[in-house]
């Protein structure tokens, strides 16, 4: 797995920062960031990303924000990275942090 560093968080943290409406998302893939359409009926409160999308990247991390709450994972992040078993980057527009939930 490829560890984190500032330059991919600072990128992730633009790609969140052009919607504050809407949960971003995406993946990263080694040293590269790709964000993915938000296919969630609430992209306020919530983030889905084609699942066949992640299946064929097989990506390192996936990242997401939140736009309204911390950077802790909500329930439903917690039940999604059991699911999926890759490591969730979210970040909050609230607080400007980061969580590594992995």
């Amino acid at each position: 797995m490829h560890n984190l560093n500032n330059c991919l968080c600072d990128k992730v943290k633009k790609n969140c920062l052009k919607n504050k409406n809407e949960e971003s998302c995406g993946m990263i893939i080694a040293d590269e960031v790709i964000a993915c359409e938000n296919l969630s009926p609430f992209p306020s409160n919530h983030f889905i990303i084609n699942p066949m999308i992640v299946f064929e990247k097989k990506p390192d991390y996936i990242y997401h924000s939140h736009v309204r709450s911390s950077c802790k994972p909500s329930r439903l992040d917690l039940i999604q990275f059991k699911e999926i078993n890759i490591p969730f980057l979210i970040y909050s527009l609230i607080d400007d942090e980061f969580y590594l939930l992995k």
